[in-house]
């Protein structure tokens, strides 16, 4: 069957508010994801905001339960706020650990987090670090998604592409410094 979410980006209305994503994205945001109709409140923070068709489809999607908080460094992507919709849009960098701290004490906790932002891998990195271990900005059993990977693959090897990663351990070590970080976090350890 196919999914639900699917079928929802793909019905998004043509508009300046273009909707940017991999359709094999939305069978593992669905079943990874809150459900939609549970009716609780919830907060999303997204990383890159541009033309803002995702702000939009996820605000639909969920519906008024969700706040909607996206980060982008262009000044042009407020157009996609809606303050009477709670659909708030922030302009500053990933790379900022106070822009980003400031996020989490005026919308946080988050839920859920995408990033979808620069897919630097240095830029990666200091998003996932500073709200992945922050109370303020992550509620417990909330959902942290790095959109694009695949982009980091091309740290080596023919194609390699240095814009967005200089070896490819910068690429490794964002996901063993996150596994590692979650399971010393839940069991006590200081490393």
């Amino acid at each position: 069957s196919q999914s639900a979410l699917l079928e929802h980006w793909r019905n998004h209305p043509p508009s300046d508010y273009y909707l940017d994503r991999w359709v094999h994205y939305a069978p593992h945001y669905e079943q990874h994801l809150p459900a939609r109709d549970n009716g609780s409140p919830l907060r999303m923070l997204e990383i890159g905001v541009s033309s803002g068709g995702s702000a939009i489809a996820w605000k639909r999607w969920y519906g008024p339960s969700l706040t909607y908080v996206g980060v982008d460094l262009n000044p042009a992507c407020k157009r996609t706020e809606s303050v009477g919709e709670r659909r708030y849009i922030e302009i500053g960098s990933q790379e900022d650990p106070d822009f980003l701290r400031s996020i989490c004490a005026k919308y946080g906790p988050f839920d859920i987090v995408i990033d979808d932002g620069a897919h630097i891998a240095r830029m990666v990195q200091l998003s996932l670090q500073l709200l992945f271990e922050s109370d303020q900005c992550m509620r417990d059993k909330s959902i942290y998604v790095i959109e694009d990977l695949h982009v980091l693959a091309r740290c080596s090897g023919p194609g390699h592409d240095s814009t967005f990663c200089n070896h490819p351990r910068d690429f490794s070590s964002l996901y063993s410094d996150a596994f590692l970080g979650m399971h010393n976090r839940w069991q006590g350890c200081n490393q």
